[in-house]
């Protein structure tokens, strides 16, 4: 039975367009047929976490590849309409990119800028402070691609998570 002041679910059904008792089966119970007979087998609360982070992850991603047709449909550039998503320290070529992939890419940056900040920009300021001659190591410097990811105000994850409040609070204005 589906505990009614759960809001969460209730919310999610809604904007999943299903029932809150189909969306609460989905997450915490699982069917297997045993010799012509099904069984319901419930979630232990770590599956039933899992199955509502997957149901997350798969939303995050339409929403992605929604934004992506979108700025499609209103973007052509000599090969027509496209937006990919670059591994900007590698040249990946993908069918189709993905939310996913995005989240990885830009883990992958930020992983790299930590690692360019500790390792070129602070070790050049203690040569420089010392007075030790030193000889300037090129490297790329991507803040600028971060900052297009995650900057407010108009980074396109800041963007992302406000057009997503904005819909909520539309439809549910006192959540």
């Amino acid at each position: 039975m589906v505990d009614p002041s759960n809001a969460s679910l209730k919310l999610t059904a809604t904007h999943l367009s299903v029932s809150e008792e189909t969306l609460a089966r989905a997450l915490c119970e699982r069917s297997i047929e045993v010799r012509g007979e099904k069984n319901r087998i419930l979630h232990k609360p770590i599956e039933a976490t899992e199955a509502a982070d997957s149901l997350a992850k798969a939303v995050y991603n339409n929403i992605f590849d929604w934004l992506v047709t979108k700025i499609n449909s209103s973007v052509e550039g000599e090969r027509g309409l496209f937006i990919g998503v670059l591994d900007i320290f590698g040249f990946e070529i993908f069918r189709k990119n993905s939310f996913e992939q995005l989240c990885i890419n830009f883990t992958n940056e930020k992983l790299q800028q930590h690692f360019n900040k500790n390792t070129f920009k602070e070790e050049e300021n203690v040569y420089v402070s010392e007075g030790i001659e030193f000889t300037k190591v090129p490297f790329i410097d991507n803040q600028p691609v971060l900052d297009l990811i995650e900057k407010k105000p108009f980074g396109l994850l800041v963007l992302l998570d406000e057009e997503v409040r904005v819909r909520f609070t539309d439809v549910y204005p006192f959540t």
